[in-house]
C-alpha cells in the first residue's frame, strides 16, 4: 500500500514537470514564430534605394525580349523591341554625347511613322513624325493662337503658317522642282476664292500672281504663255502683265 502511494506521487510530480517544460515549449514556440513574422513584414515593407545591375531584361508573357537596360561598350542603352523582334526606342548615354534613335516600323501591314510628341497637360504642343514618304514637324502655340508645319514630301517641300482665326490669312511657303511655282504665299483666308503667290520661275526669275481658284487672275512679271503661231511656251519679260480669264484663259498681256 506505502509502495502504491508512493509512485502515485512519483506520477502526480513527473506530470507536473512535463506540464511545465510543454508550456515553456509553447511560450518558445510563440516567441519565434512572432519574431519570424516580424521579420517576414519587415522584410516585405523595406524599399531598397539602390538595385544594382549590369543588364535589365524585359520580356512578354511569351518569353520574347521587349525591352533592354544595360551597359554596352561601356555605356549605358535602353533598347525597346516590338513583338517581332524590330527595335523600336534606343537610348544611348555617351561621355561626350546622347542620341534618342526611333525606327520606323518596316513589317507592319499599314503605313508607319516614329514620332517624338510634346505635351502641356493633355494639349499636343510640338510633333516630330517620320514616315516611309513623310517627314512633319509641328509646332503649336500654347495660347492655341496658331500653328507652324515643316513638311518634306517625295513631291516638294512645305512650310506652312496657320492662325487660329477662320478669317486670318495663312502663309505656306513650297519648293518643288516639278514646278514653275517654287515658293507660294496663300495671303487670303482659308474661306477665300482667292490665292496671291510670289513665284520664282525658271530660270529664277520672279513672278507676283493674283488668282482665284476658277483660274482668273493676273500676273505680274515672268509668266509663261503659248505662242500665237508655234503654239510652243514662252516666258515673258520681268516687265510684263498677264490678265487671264476662267480656267486660265488668255486675255491679254503685255508687252505682246
Amino acid at each position: 500500500m506505502a509502495n502504491d502511494v508512493h509512485e502515485t506521487e512519483l506520477f502526480s510530480a513527473r506530470l507536473r514537470k512535463l506540464e511545465k517544460e510543454n508550456m515553456w515549449i509553447k511560450r518558445g514556440g510563440i516567441g519565434v514564430a512572432v519574431v519570424f513574422a516580424l521579420i517576414l513584414l519587415l522584410t516585405r515593407s523595406r524599399s531598397f534605394d539602390t538595385v544594382s545591375s549590369r543588364e535589365f531584361v524585359l520580356t512578354d508573357s511569351s518569353g520574347r525580349t521587349r525591352a533592354e537596360l544595360a551597359m554596352l561598350s561601356g555605356e549605358p542603352t535602353l533598347d525597346l523591341y516590338a513583338a517581332s523582334g524590330e527595335p523600336r526606342v534606343e537610348l544611348v548615354g555617351g561621355p561626350e554625347e546622347a542620341s534618342l534613335n526611333l525606327h520606323i516600323p518596316v513589317t507592319a501591314s499599314h503605313l508607319s511613322t516614329a514620332s517624338i510628341n510634346l505635351f502641356e497637360g493633355s494639349a499636343l504642343m510640338a510633333s516630330f513624325n517620320a514616315g516611309p514618304s513623310t517627314t512633319t514637324l509641328d509646332l503649336r502655340s500654347p495660347a492655341g493662337s496658331g500653328t507652324a508645319m515643316l513638311s518634306v514630301k517625295p513631291e516638294a517641300a512645305v512650310m506652312d503658317l496657320i492662325p487660329a482665326g477662320p478669317e486670318s490669312p495663312q502663309i505656306s511657303l513650297q519648293t518643288d522642282s516639278a514646278r514653275a511655282c517654287t515658293v507660294e504665299s496663300l495671303t487670303n483666308s482659308r474661306s477665300s476664292p482667292a490665292t496671291a503667290s510670289m513665284c520664282v520661275d525658271s530660270p529664277g526669275l520672279p513672278a507676283f500672281k493674283i488668282a482665284d481658284k476658277k483660274g482668273q487672275g493676273a500676273v505680274l512679271g515672268v509668266a509663261r504663255l503659248a505662242d500665237r503661231r508655234s503654239g510652243k511656251q514662252r516666258e515673258t519679260s520681268p516687265a510684263s502683265l498677264v490678265l487671264r480669264g476662267e480656267g486660265g484663259k488668255l486675255l491679254w498681256s503685255t508687252p505682246q
